[in-house]
């Protein structure tokens, strides 16, 4: 409990500090389709998100950056399971330069940090509306074709334990038009550090970045998220096996 309370305390007080980052950062930065957040905006805001993460005691391990991107590489999709809370902080913390996420509309009911998310170039899906999904899929599109990375979790939702859901193909849609490559991402243990029981809990998160996928090896996206659904899994379970 104790530990919730000061995360809640934390993570206000880094939204209030982040106010005046975001306020002159639209002034002087107006963020394009297709480009990246200022790379000073970009610092602050990782700083920022660190202090109620350390809070909070959730570590990152981080494992196989070196199939990362380099900046003035073709922008790729990031793929990533998505088990609880706190794999949010990965596409901002630990792929390379921040992507344009992909995140629930519920988002956007929370004060200050949906407008950092807006600023930082999130994309806000209604998982529940085909049409306005469809709409998203296309905008991840263009941030591709643009020069963008994109970040999607094709579950879909948070599956709060340690079994995948199926990915949703209609998910690789924007890496499978824009002839991107896709970089699975597999994640380990975020939903011991509050799903599980319902409070925060420290851990250590795992995180595995995988080689890239070509997305024009593939014949549709239906088997496009089939493979790369499989190579996550043969992650988990080596990584559980360790």
């Amino acid at each position: 409990m104790i530990r919730s309370i000061l995360f809640l305390i934390a993570s206000a007080i880094s939204l209030i500090l982040v106010i005046p980052v975001m306020i002159i950062s639209t002034i002087f930065f107006r963020r394009a389709p297709g480009k990246y957040p200022p790379a000073v905006t970009t610092a602050i805001v990782r700083a920022l998100l660190r202090f109620p993460l350390w809070v909070a005691g959730a570590k990152y391990d981080v494992r196989g950056k070196e199939n990362l991107p380099a900046a003035t590489d073709e922008p790729v999709m990031f793929a990533l399971n998505h088990q609880g809370d706190f794999d949010v902080a990965v596409p901002v913390l630990h792929l390379g330069v921040i992507p344009a996420t992909l995140a629930k509309k519920q988002a956007l009911k929370v004060p200050i940090a949906n407008y950092v998310m807006m600023f930082m170039g999130c994309i806000f899906m209604d998982r529940g509306n085909v049409k306005q999904s469809l709409k998203c899929l296309k905008q991840a599109q263009d941030e591709l074709e643009a020069g963008r990375s994109v970040c999607i979790y094709p579950e879909g939702t948070r599956s709060k334990g340690p079994d995948m859901g199926e990915f949703k193909h209609g998910s690789f849609r924007c890496a499978y038009k824009a002839h991107k490559q896709v970089i699975p991402v597999a994640l380990d243990g975020s939903y011991k550090l509050f799903e599980a029981q319902k409070k925060l809990k420290a851990g250590t998160i795992k995180v595995s970045i995988l080689p890239p996928v070509n997305s024009d090896d593939f014949e549709n996206t239906a088997h496009l998220a089939e493979h790369v659904q499989g190579l996550i899994q043969a992650e988990l379970d080596r990584m559980r096996a360790e």
